[in-house]
C-alpha cells in the first residue's frame, strides 16, 4: 500500500520554476530554500523576501458574542482587541499544556481570523469547534486562500508597488483589507522574522498573480531554512521545538499571554502550577552548530536540551534556545554536540532587536 503523498500549496509549480528545493514539513512538501539559505536570510534583513505560508490554517469565527466565546477557548484576553488589530495567543489543554500557538485577528466587531500551525490544523479545528457554542460559525478557509508573507525593510515599498494599496498609518499588528485584481484580501502588518512586513490572506487565483507581482517588484523568494533562522535570531518560539503539549506557558516565558481578567481553558490548572523550567538563550564561545535535542550541561550535570539552534552572520559562533531546569544556569553552560562539549554562555534574548514598525 502506497503512503499518502504529501500536500503541496498552489504556489508549488511557480516555486519549482524558481529552483525551489522541497522538504517534508509536517506532511507538506515546502521549499526549504531556492539558491542559498544565507542569501535569503540577508535578503530579508537587507531588502525584501517573500514566503509561502499557505500551509498554515486559517479559521474564521463569527456570530453574536464571538469574542466572549473565543475568550474561553484562547488564553489571551480579547476584550481589548479592537477591530483591525491582532495579537498572539495560545490554545491550551485543561491541564495548561500548550496545544498550539496562534495569531488571532479581529477583522470585524464579531468576526475573528485565527491563523494556526499547519501540523496542528486538524487537532486545533477539533478542539476549537468542540468548545465553541453552536451559534458561533467556524469556517476553515485554508484551502480557498493563499497566505504570503512579505518581509524586510523594503517590504512596505514592495507591497504597495505590487498591490497599489496604501499602508500609510498602519503599524505592527494592524489588519487591513483591500482589493487586488478585483479580489478581496486581508493583510496584517506582521510576520515571524522580526522585520517589518505583511502577511496576506487572498483567494488562490489572485494570490498566484500577487506572488508574481511581488517578484517583479524586487522581492526574493525564500524558504523554510531562512525563515527558521530569522525567527530564531529574534527568539520567537516555534511549536514542536520550544512549545508542545507537555510545556506550560510560564516554563517558556509566555506567562504574559494568559488573561488575568477572563476565565479560559487551563486557567485553573495554571494558577496552582509552579514553573519547572526556564527557556534561555545561549551563544557558543567557540564555533559550533547546536541543534535541537543536543544536551545541555551545567555544573557538571545534565540540566536540559537545546530546543532550536544554528549560526548566522550575526551570530557566527553558533547560538540557540534551550529548555533547562529552573535556576540551573546562571552564566556558563556546555552544549553537547556530537559527543563534544562546547562551552557557551547564557545571554539575553532576543539575540538581535526586531525592526517592526511600532
Amino acid at each position: 500500500m502506497n503512503p499518502t503523498p504529501n500536500r503541496k500549496t498552489p504556489l508549488a509549480p511557480l516555486q519549482e520554476s524558481l529552483g525551489a528545493r522541497f522538504v517534508d514539513f509536517g506532511g507538506w512538501d515546502l521549499p526549504v530554500m531556492y539558491a542559498s539559505i544565507v542569501e535569503e536570510i540577508e535578503a530579508v534583513r537587507g531588502g525584501c523576501g517573500i514566503f509561502d505560508v499557505s500551509h498554515m490554517g486559517r479559521f474564521f469565527a463569527s456570530g453574536e458574542d464571538a469574542q466572549t466565546a473565543l475568550d474561553w477557548v484562547l488564553s489571551r484576553d480579547l476584550t481589548t482587541l479592537e477591530p483591525g488589530r491582532q495579537r498572539y495567543s495560545l490554545l491550551l489543554q485543561e491541564d495548561g499544556g500548550i496545544i498550539d500557538d496562534l495569531m488571532v485577528a479581529r477583522v470585524a466587531e464579531q468576526e475573528f481570523l485565527l491563523v494556526v500551525n499547519a501540523g496542528n490544523r486538524q487537532a486545533d479545528w477539533g478542539w476549537i469547534s468542540s468548545h465553541l457554542p453552536e451559534h458561533i460559525r467556524l469556517v476553515d478557509r485554508s484551502d480557498q486562500t493563499l497566505m504570503i508573507a512579505v518581509q524586510g525593510p523594503e517590504a512596505e515599498r514592495v507591497f504597495q508597488d505590487a498591490t497599489g494599496v496604501s499602508t500609510e498609518g498602519t503599524r505592527f499588528l494592524d489588519v487591513m483589507d483591500g482589493l487586488f485584481d478585483g479580489a478581496p484580501f486581508l493583510a496584517s502588518r506582521s510576520g515571524y522574522t522580526g522585520e517589518d512586513g505583511f502577511e496576506v490572506v487572498i483567494p488562490v487565483e489572485a494570490g498566484l498573480e500577487l506572488w508574481r507581482r511581488l517578484l517583479s517588484k524586487g522581492a526574493k523568494p525564500c524558504g523554510l531554512g531562512a525563515r527558521d533562522m530569522l525567527r530564531l535570531e529574534v527568539a520567537y518560539s516555534l511549536y514542536g521545538h520550544e512549545l508542545n503539549r507537555e510545556t506550560r506557558p510560564s516554563d517558556v516565558g509566555l506567562g504574559w499571554t494568559l488573561s488575568k481578567r477572563n476565565p479560559f481553558i487551563g486557567k485553573e490548572a495554571l494558577e496552582s502550577y509552579s514553573p519547572r523550567h526556564d527557556l534561555i538563550g545561549f551563544v557558543c564561545i567557540e564555533k559550533a552548530i547546536p541543534r535541537a535535542e543536543c544536551r545541555v550541561e551545567a555544573s557538571g550535570r545534565e540540566v536540559g536540551v537545546v530546543t532550536s539552534g544554528g549560526l548566522t552572520s550575526r551570530l557566527p559562533e553558533g547560538f540557540g534556545l534551550a529548555r533547562v531546569e529552573k535556576g540551573s544556569v546562571t552564566d556558563t553552560l556546555e552544549v553537547v554536540i556530537r559527543n563534544r562539549r562546547v562551552p557557551a554562555r547564557k545571554t539575553k534574548t532576543p539575540f538581535i532587536s526586531d525592526r517592526v514598525k511600532r
